[in-house]
């Protein structure tokens, strides 16, 4: 962002109306070189600021020779890798009880204190991994075991290595195929791997009480349908699940408070006293722990009792049928339908044993069926955070086997989305005016279209496409052809869409035009302010990595045309980023810079990763400075995770030390936006939008150069050029102008006068023909401003 400083020479109108200065040539005040700068003050609780560096290629020196011969070796290293480490994982399991180890391992690696939040970073072991072992565990069937081992602190450390290095060196072992591929097949190789290892490792679609609610609304419209079918209701299915991780949590909790309090114990003896009554049904006596207790000292011996509770963690995750029927919510339940329900989400040991191994990293059969049957009636339910990723699945799972239902299911999803959409626009921008069905005729293609939505905001127009469809298992385990239908389906088609309707709006610009809808009624839609249309699709499901890596898409042949592009953004993330961006002009300033983020900028990160991305920046960032270069924003969304854990929780926490995360802007400027917002005086959008195109550093530029231009202004200095100050905003492709100016002793009447005479001549010598403006009267000085508006030519 360069800031504009004007070398015109003008004669401007002064003090006295209609008079000319006698000064002639005048420059506006630079404002880089201050002595002595005001404090600008800012929200306490803004993002951070985001540090950007610039990490050198370590291969850029390499010959391709150089670079071909390192990836085979690599690659092939990590093939045998993979290998050696699934053989040796296996061989680790057989001896054990399996089901103990799930256990084990989802209790001391999923579960964390309530109100904690655990960086993504700082976690050992990742839920994928603990997937696989489920997954590998139902290969082996019973009759292959000779022996059920206790699980030991050795055979987790081991296993625990073993399962990192078959995910690491899964991610790499292909990478010896774009050897002798033109660019655009190693972007698509590249891009299928992204979609792989997405799959493979990312979890949390969004956060809990968001994916309960969805999972309650696209199944709503089948209710009826499924308990017809079952006597069973989805809705009462999804609680009872919830309730049943409750009482996971709940048997968690107790657990953990039996060995608190052996810990508390004074000596041996009582350590010993306390376990036999915590965990009574050990088949030692005391006098032979006391004897055993003799060779050991006290942090020991809770060590190997430690060790020992552990075999006691399966019991944990143990649920009976009357479990699940005593946490099914209403009070009759069909017994037998439930049975049936409880066998289609189950597994028992073995059944996996013709599977192929390496399918379960990309397409694991757990995420449909996460329970293991255990004895008679009873089930192992070892990861229920599965629930909050798979949860659609597992649901699906139950619906399966009534195939009108299912159909109907998924003819449903489409409208689910639209009223949602709406509902979500509705709530955002209140001034709006929203037209949902709109049919138009399409000259070039000679067809009837329709478009979603259609949301008027003053000077804005955004085309919003929703697509609802799923996707299936083979694209997100990369499959070609599969992966292009859908990106076409999910990310290309409603592009499309928003981009015909777009033009046919910027054709009508100015009028009002009349579109038949599929029911009675018409959208009168009267484009006369409308100067800025913008596109947006969006989806349920998140599509991997793919749905913000467009740019992508288009440079490895999925997308045809870079002007197809537009942002996708699934449902759930909208919301989240409505909630964040408090105002109608941050929210549209967002879903205006997302286009030109997703055609211009190289990165990597999720819609969320953006989100927090634009509280620190803006967005104000430009393609052309950043180049070729590949911003790197995964994880970036980390700061904004905690409040939103606790606001989108299934129970309310009250943690009043949780501040929500504000953008990173000065106090002064968020006054600005507010009260903008809360006037919406006539093209308050365009201004919000030069306003908000500051970076936080010109922010404070801007707000102290004012302070200049207002104490030139007391000092009576004529309402020269010492009053005026201009700063450009935006890329270099999309500059705008933002100009303060402070008078003194003017009436209303000279003030407009002086405010349209100065704005005239600064946008006459730059070459604009609108700029916003801020005027300060230091008569009357008001906070945030005096007036603002926006000058043409």
């Amino acid at each position: 962002m360069e800031e504009l400083m004007s070398k015109r020479r003008a004669v401007k109108k002064r003090k006295m109306h209609n008079k000319k200065s006698k000064k002639g040539n005048k420059k506006i005040k630079k404002f880089n070189k201050q002595k002595k700068q005001k404090h600008i003050s800012s929200p306490n609780d803004m993002v951070s600021n985001a540090n950007l560096y610039e990490i050198q290629n370590p291969f850029q020196d390499f010959t391709q020779e150089e670079r071909n011969e390192l990836l085979l070796k690599s690659s092939k290293n990590s093939e045998q890798t993979f290998e050696e480490s699934l053989k040796e994982l296996k061989e680790l399991l057989l001896p054990l009880d399996t089901t103990s180890l799930i256990s084990v391992f989802s209790m001391y690696y999923l579960s964390t204190p309530e109100g904690v939040h655990i960086p993504d970073d700082e976690h050992e072991i990742y839920q994928h991994h603990i997937e696989l072992l489920q997954a590998l565990s139902l290969q082996i069937p019973l009759t292959e075991k000779k022996e059920f081992k206790p699980v030991l602190p050795e055979d987790i450390e081991k296993i625990t290595e073993v399962i990192k290095k078959i995910s690491v060196s899964f991610t790499s072992m292909r990478m010896k195929n774009l050897i002798g591929k033109t660019d655009e097949e190693s972007k698509k190789l590249l891009l299928l791997e992204n979609m792989r290892a997405h799959t493979l490792a990312v979890r949390n679609i969004a956060y809990p009480s968001q994916i309960i609610e969805t999972m309650h609304q696209i199944f709503s419209p089948i209710e009826k349908d499924f308990y017809q079918n079952t006597s069973l209701k989805i809705g009462s299915l999804i609680k009872m699940i919830l309730n049943i991780i409750e009482l996971i949590t709940q048997k968690m909790n107790e657990h953990i408070a039996k060995v608190r309090n052996v810990y508390s114990s004074i000596d041996k003896t009582q350590m010993i006293d306390s376990y036999l009554k915590e965990f009574s049904t050990i088949e030692n006596t005391r006098e032979e722990l006391l004897a055993f207790s003799s060779n050991f000292s006290k942090e020991d011996l809770f060590a190997m009792m430690i060790s020992h509770s552990d075999t006691f963690v399966r019991d944990v995750y143990t649920l009976s049928v009357d479990d699940f029927v005593n946490n099914y919510p209403d009070p009759d339940v069909d017994l037998s339908s439930l049975n049936e329900i409880l066998e289609s989400w189950s597994y028992d040991v073995g059944d996996l044993r013709d599977s192929k191994t390496e399918h379960f990293l990309l397409a694991n059969p757990t995420w449909r069926k996460p329970l293991i049957k255990e004895r008679e009636n009873h089930y192992s339910f070892p990861i229920p955070s599965m629930f909050f990723e798979y949860g659609i699945k597992i649901i699906e799972q139950a619906v399966e086997n009534y195939p009108e239902t299912l159909k109907k299911y998924h003819n449903s999803r489409g409208k689910v989305l639209e009223d949602r959409l709406e509902l979500l626009f509705k709530s955002a921008f209140p001034e709006a005016n929203i037209y949902k069905g709109s049919l138009w005729w399409d000259e070039e293609e000679n067809k009837e279209f329709e478009n979603d939505l259609l949301v008027l905001v003053d000077s804005y127009a955004i085309v919003i496409e929703a697509k609802a469809g799923t996707i299936s298992d083979s694209a997100r385990r990369g499959a070609p052809q599969r992966l292009q239908r859908e990106v076409k389906e999910l990310l290309v088609d409603p592009s499309t869409q928003a981009k015909r309707f777009s033009n046919h709006l910027h054709l009508n610009k100015g009028a009002t035009i009349e579109l038949n809808t599929k029911g009675t009624s018409k959208n009168k839609i009267n484009l006369d302010e409308t100067e800025k249309i913008i596109t947006l699709g969006v989806t349920i499901e998140l599509f991997g990595s793919l749905g913000n890596k467009q740019k992508e898409l288009v440079e490895a042949g999925f997308i045809d045309d870079v002007q197809l592009i537009s942002p996708s953004i699934p449902i759930n993330d909208l919301e989240i980023i409505f909630d964040a961006l408090e105002t109608s002009s941050e929210k549209l300033h967002y879903i205006s810079k997302r286009e030109y983020i997703e055609k211009d900028v190289n990165y990597s990160g999720d819609e969320l990763d953006l989100l927090s991305f634009y509280m620190q920046t803006g967005f104000n960032i430009d393609g052309n400075q950043i180049g070729s270069n590949f911003l790197q924003l995964t994880s970036n969304s980390e700061e904004l995770d905690p409040y939103y854990m606790e606001k989108y929780a299934l129970e309310t926490v009250s943690n009043p030390n949780q501040k929500k995360p504000k953008p990173r802007r000065t106090t002064w400027w968020n006054d600005i936006i507010k009260k903008l917002d809360t006037e919406k005086r006539k093209k308050w959008t365009i201004i919000s939008n030069t306003l908000l195109e500051l970076s936080y550093e010109e922010q404070k530029k801007f707000e102290r150069a004012v302070h200049k231009i207002k104490k030139a202004a007391r000092k009576g200095r004529d309402n020269n050029n010492d009053n005026v100050v201009v700063m450009g905003t935006g890329s270099k492709e999309k500059k705008s102008i933002l100009v303060g100016i402070a008078f003194k002793g003017l009436s209303e009447e000279e003030r407009k006068d002086v405010i349209e005479s100065t704005m005239a001549d600064i946008l006459y010598e730059m070459g604009y023909s609108q700029a916003s403006f801020i005027g300060f009267d230091i008569d009357n000085d008001v906070h945030p401003y005096g007036t603002l508006g926006l000058a043409s030519i």
